[in-house]
């Protein structure tokens, strides 16, 4: 699919449209990879998918064990012979903290009279085949601390009227005093068929909504004095515990042994 036949855009509750140009940039490329980009890929996706089923929580330690994880998979060795058959869609975005959602669907965007929509060419052939494959898809600078849920996803359908969903909750995340933020999503997809009602226009569509909430973590370091301090106190503890149940014991057994 050709980047002329979509669009892409961001629009938040405030109704302010940004300019695809302004912040998106799309580029006409190959969808299957190189066999060099198809073992990173594989290998990355690998790593995300342990990390997203194994792991749920925020830990130093444990995301800076993934530090190294390749941040692309590198320029492609060699161009296939045949003509581009898929859009590349990248670019930054300075958003407001409020919800919006990021589009990309059949037809270039127009403004008019503060309406948004896209133009679509009636006469000719609409269908698009939306399979689509996430590299990198972050709020905030990039941190090693935390990883993206939506990072080297992948998706293949056959269909060509099928529609992607993902509602993405994004939270201020301040780890260390590095701030950044982390997000969960979730996911569905529906084939777009008007004779069973089910409506819409076939695309990806990302929901997002910024939480007023913030998490902090902190990662406190002990250091060996303090773990030998704790360590002979809970040592003392037990063995003053020990002696008051023996002395407890023996004044019991003496006033036993009076009778």
């Amino acid at each position: 699919m050709s980047c002329n036949d979509i669009g892409a855009d961001v629009m938040d509750k405030s109704s302010r449209d940004i300019i695809s140009s302004e912040g998106i940039n799309m580029e006409d490329t190959w969808f299957e990879l190189s066999p060099r980009q198809q073992k990173q890929f594989d290998y990355i996706s690998q790593l995300y998918e342990t990390i997203r089923s194994d792991f749920h929580a925020l830990h130093s330690s444990l995301w800076n064990s993934y530090s190294k994880i390749p941040s692309s998979l590198g320029p492609r060795e060699v161009n296939p012979s045949r003509s581009p058959d898929a859009c590349r869609v990248h670019g930054t975005y300075e958003l407001s903290k409020i919800a919006g959602n990021f589009h990309i669907i059949i037809g270039k965007s127009v403004s008019f009279m503060g309406n948004h929509a896209h133009m679509v060419n009636l006469f000719g052939n609409t269908k698009a085949n939306f399979s689509h494959r996430i590299d990198n898809f972050s709020f905030g600078e990039n941190s090693n601390l935390v990883h993206n849920a939506l990072n080297y996803d992948l998706k293949i359908t056959k269909s060509e009227k099928t529609s992607y969903q993902y509602f993405v909750s994004v939270v201020s995340t301040e780890i260390n005093s590095i701030k950044t933020y982390q997000y969960s999503v979730t996911e569905k997809h529906r084939d777009i068929d008007h004779r069973k009602n089910s409506h819409g226009t076939p695309g990806i569509l990302f929901k997002y909504d910024i939480s007023p909430l913030k998490v902090k973590v902190e990662n406190d370091n002990m250091s060996i004095l303090e773990l030998a301090i704790l360590l002979i106190g809970i040592i003392g503890g037990i063995f003053a515990t020990s002696k008051m149940f023996n002395s407890l014991y023996q004044s019991i057994k003496d006033f036993l042994v009076s009778f």
